[in-house]
């Protein structure tokens, strides 16, 4: 490879554009004020065709103002990238002041971990649908109210966290998430679910607490696999007898909601382990259920 330019990653989707270029043939977005541009942050002498993953990673960093150390470990609290042969496999952004999510992401194909908690989004980004590997996915304390319908595109994702944001609905197309084995919504404006949620057949952990919803998603009771759900601090009257189909589970927390009495399918449930039903109303507790303590089921009332 020489020292000359080749082609140039569009600021907007991330394409390798040449500089002759006016318009990306992709996004349609203007080029050729960015290519001429002097004070840019991006330093051409290294943008050029057949970039390395680090490359990409250098312009994220361009784009941050700030360098991104290699660690160990990825986590939610430390800025950071996770290297494997080679491969940058994790990459976390926390507390970046990000009002939109770099595009050059998208050209980490080997990404599996990614974490964008704590920033100012308040759109889900396309690159994010972009990249195929991705396994777990944070965007907890944002400013998300949707998500758009090609997150079904991420086929392997396991993870999916979207707690503390203004979510309003999610989309059908979140029931395409085969993989998934966690969603957490915690503390957002959600009031139902899509029905596809109940087409999650890999999910293990579903938690809505602190939401609007004022009544049970009937979803819900086609997660058999379920082992943990917590519903705490809403406003649900009243559950559906098909919660008892969730054989699966193994924490149900409904404290803190508006509940006078549980049904007796709940004691076909013959792997909970912890109830929790406090700061709902004076709970009547079927004798079905109250059978499962033989089974060492902790009941909190």
């Amino acid at each position: 490879m020489d020292g000359t330019i080749k082609k140039i990653p569009c600021p907007h989707c991330g394409k390798l554009c040449s500089p002759q270029t006016k318009n990306c043939p992709i996004c349609g977005e203007p080029l050729e004020a960015f290519f001429k541009a002097s004070d840019t942050k991006i330093d051409l002498n290294f943008v050029r065709e057949g970039f390395e993953e680090k490359d990409y990673l250098k312009l994220i960093e361009s784009e941050l103002g700030k360098k991104i150390p290699l660690v160990n470990k990825i986590n939610h609290k430390t800025l950071g990238y996770k290297e494997d042969n080679g491969h940058i496999i994790g990459l976390a952004l926390p507390n970046c002041s990000l009002k939109a999510v770099p595009n050059f992401i998208q050209e980490l194909k080997s990404l599996k971990a990614l974490f964008l908690n704590d920033n100012q989004l308040t759109t889900f980004s396309k690159a994010i649908g972009l990249i195929p590997s991705l396994e777990i996915l944070r965007l907890d304390r944002n400013k998300l109210s949707t998500l758009p319908k090609y997150i079904e595109s991420l086929d392997f994702l396991k993870i999916l966290g979207l707690n503390h944001n203004k979510l309003t609905y999610l989309p059908e197309s979140i029931g395409s998430l085969r993989s998934l084995e966690s969603l957490l919504l915690r503390r957002n404006m959600l009031k139902i679910l899509p029905n596809s949620v109940g087409f999650l057949s890999s999910l293990r952990k579903l938690d809505i607490r602190l939401n609007q919803f004022t009544k049970f998603p009937k979803s819900i009771c086609l997660l058999t696999r379920l082992k943990e759900l917590n519903v705490s601090s809403n406003s649900i009257f009243n559950l559906p007898n098909c919660i008892g189909t969730l054989s699966s589970l193994e924490y149900l927390n409904l404290s803190n909601n508006k509940l006078k009495s549980i049904p007796k399918s709940m004691g076909d449930l013959k792997s909970l382990k912890e109830l929790n039903l406090n700061a709902n109303y004076w709970v009547i507790i079927p004798d079905s259920v109250k059978k499962l303590k033989k089974n060492g089921l902790k009941i909190h009332k």
